[in-house]
């Protein structure tokens, strides 16, 4: 069914058009909708109506969502372009920030967030390269781009993050993908190739989905490559 014929959701495309992020809730019967100014928003299956959560108070960081994930606790991590991460307790209905406010070495504007369930959190920045935030201690460790380090992050623009059901963690950049290993803080890149239609369609990698089956769809600017995820190895 299209979304925008449903109840309530006119009322969001008036005031506001572009429509960032969709997930998919795997706890409750609804789909979370981040929006570019229009905070949050989720369509209620059962009743078929939008209701909105904005940026008020002490809500969220800002009405500007750029990703949506859901976190090892049920709750959900809400990233924003420009003041940093919303944690949402579904429970408490609460948010709790994780900015350059409160966060040590935090900063930049972001665009994608994911949790790795053992107390991390990885976010994605514009310019800024890949961030890991302690959640325990609020401390950050970024990783940008160094051109004469073969294992560095092949670009500082970090649009897709994923992390697998065996604990890969892949980064999606401006310049290639990279399978990045926490132990050895090494990144392993993979590019197109020109004449190889095995390997990436582009470089330009804008969202990494596992399905259930374990298989990973790749997404760039020039299209979708399926790719089966390793087991968990050494770099």
């Amino acid at each position: 069914r299209d979304l925008r014929m449903s109840r309530g959701l006119g009322d969001v495309y008036k005031r506001q058009n572009e429509l960032n992020v969709v997930l998919a809730d795997p706890y409750e019967n609804k789909v979370w909708i981040g929006t570019q100014r229009d905070g949050l928003c989720y369509f209620d299956y059962e009743t078929e109506t939008i209701s909105r959560i904005p940026a008020t108070g002490n809500y969220m960081l800002s009405n500007d969502i750029t990703d949506l994930s859901v976190a090892a606790d049920s709750g959900l991590w809400i990233t924003h372009y420009h003041f940093g991460v919303d944690y949402y307790d579904r429970k408490t209905k609460l948010f709790t920030p994780y900015s350059s406010k409160n966060v040590k070495g935090l900063e930049g504007n972001n665009w994608v967030s994911k949790e790795d369930g053992n107390g991390n959190l990885y976010i994605g920045h514009h310019l800024r390269g890949l961030s890991i935030v302690s959640l325990k201690d609020r401390t950050a460790k970024n990783y940008q781009h160094d051109p004469n380090n073969p294992y560095s992050i092949p670009d500082n623009e970090v649009r897709a993050l994923c992390i697998d059901k065996n604990k890969n963690v892949w980064v999606g950049t401006n310049n290639g993908l990279a399978l990045f290993n926490p132990q050895s803080e090494k990144f392993i890149t993979f590019k197109h190739i020109e004449g190889n239609e095995n390997s990436l369609l582009s470089d330009q990698i804008l969202d990494i989905k596992q399905m259930k089956d374990g298989t990973l769809w790749i997404c760039t600017n020039m299209g979708c490559l399926l790719y089966t995820s390793p087991s968990p190895r050494d770099m």
